[in-house]
């Protein structure tokens, strides 16, 4: 897979300099100076991301391994987590983590830590430097974001105070928010990580949704800011595909963006017939109460209950479940449970009185 920076310099451009005869000599040497800067610090970054992907992709993708004790008796099978300098963080088969000091492992694993903390460093500093590189580029191109959502934002109060009709308002609005988000897009091309690019992920899918823009911007933002707080707040637009939510607990590591997007997409699946959505939902569902029962969603209430009543729900409510019994009184003061009518032809009535 491409960087993001290289896959954004490999689209269609239509020119990055004016036309001949539009500036003056001085003024147009300024300007190609200006862009052959941004694109070499374009190309330079995509280059470098190549090479550190290259380099780093092994020790990135870690996967699960035996680890084994000082004494060589006692094995468990662990994915790392994290090296500090004195421990490692392992992940169990049961989803736990562990943490354990490195004198407590054979000689073997303390190597394999070793060389593994080399790695997460580098990568750590590329991420660093990627991340101020990404600030520079943004901050090149922030003030002609700002403009320009300025002057959408003007235009729209402009309508709003001449146009009284909601429906010709929408309208109008529409095409100038997809036009506002094609050319915002645009201009953050080259900085897809930094703050302005966030800036604009956001303004795109609240004010142009259900456009090939807000799709794009949806999977930039995942791809650069799936574990942001931001993310959480953006799960209700970008959660009605579910192919946006598998995508997102690929990459994130934030434990309340996790438990939101798992539940987004079990709520999703559970309406879903296929015996797969059906199992898949009630993983989701099961993980939620065991892992996640207390982060709150944008209510401020607890996904666990709500996780618990919806896997109760998939598990017996759907057509072809057996329906769970049901245990009352008659009218003439009977106990009776719908089980004792198994088999039989029954009609409910519920009714009550308030």
């Amino acid at each position: 897979m491409q960087p993001a920076e290289q896959r954004a310099t490999s689209r269609p451009h239509e020119g990055p300099w004016p036309s001949p005869g539009c500036l003056d000599r001085g003024e147009s040497r300024r300007v190609v100076a200006r862009d052959l800067t941004r694109l070499t610090r374009r190309v330079l970054t995509g280059v470098a991301w190549l090479v550190a992907a290259t380099w780093m992709g092994h020790a990135c993708a870690q996967e699960s391994r035996t680890w084994t004790d000082a004494s060589g008796q006692h094995k468990v099978e662990a994915t790392l987590v994290e090296v500090q300098r004195d421990a490692v963080v392992l992940q169990m088969a049961d989803g736990s983590q562990k943490t354990i000091q490195l004198k407590q492992l054979s000689e073997a694993d303390r190597t394999y830590a070793a060389e593994a903390r080399k790695a997460m460093l580098a990568e750590n500093a590329a991420k660093k430097k990627a991340s101020a590189e990404a600030k520079q580029r943004g901050d090149d191109v922030k003030e002609e974001v700002k403009a320009l959502l300025d002057g959408f934002r003007q235009r729209v109060t402009e309508l709003q105070q001449s146009t009284p009709d909601a429906a010709q308002l929408r309208n109008a609005i529409m095409p100038m928010a997809r036009e506002t988000a094609q050319q915002a897009m645009k201009l953050i091309e080259s900085a897809p990580q930094s703050d302005v690019a966030k800036e604009v992920y956001m303004w795109t899918l609240r004010s142009a949704p259900q456009t090939p823009e807000a799709a794009a911007a949806t999977a930039l933002m995942i791809e650069h800011f799936a574990d942001s707080p931001e993310m959480a707040q953006l799960l209700p637009m970008i959660g009605r595909d579910s192919r946006n939510l598998d995508a997102l607990l690929k990459v994130a590591k934030d434990p309340t963006v996790r438990a939101l997007a798992m539940f987004s997409l079990a709520r999703g699946l559970s309406g879903d017939e296929s015996p797969a959505a059906e199992k898949r939902a009630i993983e989701l569902l099961r993980e939620i109460v065991a892992k996640h029962a207390k982060v709150e969603d944008a209510r401020r209430q607890p996904l666990g209950p709500q996780a618990e009543r919806l896997l109760f729900a998939v598990e017996n409510l759907k057509i072809g479940k057996v329906a769970p019994d049901i245990k009352g009184v008659d009218l003439d003061g009977v106990d009776f449970k719908l089980s004792d009518y198994r088999g039989k032809v029954v009609v409910l009535d519920f009714w009550g009185d308030w």
